[in-house]
């Protein structure tokens, strides 16, 4: 439950400052992500987010969240 909260927390301030805006967390993932991600529920589009965090670094995820599409042009996996 712990990591759950800690994903959200991260996603929600990386989404936030993308956005600019103050929004509920919950909401804006089901609106922007929840299509194409879950976080421990498995593949769906693109990954689970379950774990994301200890894979990956904030410098490396918030490129990933503002601008996806040039993120994966450039190479990374």
């Amino acid at each position: 439950m712990i990591f759950l909260q800690r994903v959200t927390m991260i996603l929600t301030f990386c989404l936030l400052t993308c956005y600019g805006v103050s929004q509920d967390g919950a909401d804006l993932f089901k609106r922007s992500c929840a299509a194409c991600h879950s976080i421990g529920g498995g593949r769906l589009v693109g990954p689970d987010l379950a774990g994301v965090t200890t894979k990956r670094d904030n410098v490396w995820l918030k490129g990933l969240i503002k601008n996806s599409a040039e993120f994966i042009k450039s190479g990374n996996p």
